[in-house]
């Protein structure tokens, strides 16, 4: 069976979804790009509702795969890399900039992780990495941020909590990505201590 023909055979539901998430992005961008926040806030929120239905399809209906495994955070990583990176430019009609500082320590931790569980499949080959509560919470955060700084530039009124969201944001992604570092190191000595 051809790379094509096993693409297409497991391109259920839930993939499906994740791969709209993905054609998603650009046209958010594009979005951005022109000022039009309201059109950014509802493409973002699409994009999470999909994101919410792959997981819950794929775990109802058991219709995880492979694919799915590595579509679904690759959209993810690319929808919130690319707002953190756009919303910290200077755009049109844009009031209020996401802090380039938060946007640098959330993509770098990503990177981080990237390169370890990368480094990992290489040379051990574990294949997965499931989210720690931290995580899950550190996701969160960003998140709601990318919402509030959107909307905050539809309408001010939310703009005061922008600070607090800053901080919850750069508080899980430091300690999500110690947390990682951790649990990958106490899992390396254990790996390296002779059984038996």
């Amino acid at each position: 069976m051809s790379l094509l023909s096993r693409f297409i055979t497991t391109l259920n539901l839930p993939n499906l979804l994740s791969l709209i998430r993905l054609t998603l992005v650009p046209f958010f961008i594009v979005a951005l790009s022109r000022g039009d926040f309201m059109s950014a806030l509802i493409l973002f929120v699409a994009a999470g509702i999909t994101d919410a239905l792959d997981g819950l399809i794929a775990r109802w209906w058991k219709l995880q795969t492979p694919l799915g495994a590595f579509l679904d955070p690759m959209a993810d990583k690319i929808l919130m890399t690319a707002s953190f990176i756009v919303l910290s430019l200077r755009l049109p009609n844009q009031d209020f900039i996401l802090p380039l500082w938060l946007a640098i320590m959330v993509i770098s931790r990503d990177v981080i992780i990237v390169v370890i569980a990368y480094s990992l499949n290489m040379v051990h080959g574990v294949e997965r990495f499931p989210p720690t509560i931290w995580g899950k919470g550190n996701t969160l955060f960003q998140v709601a941020t990318i919402v509030m700084v959107l909307w905050s530039n539809l309408s001010s009124v939310v703009a005061p909590v922008l600070p607090y969201a800053y901080g919850g944001t750069l508080f899980f992604t430091i300690l999500s990505g110690f947390h990682y570092l951790y649990r990958t190191s106490k899992w390396l000595k254990r790996e390296s201590t002779p059984k038996g």
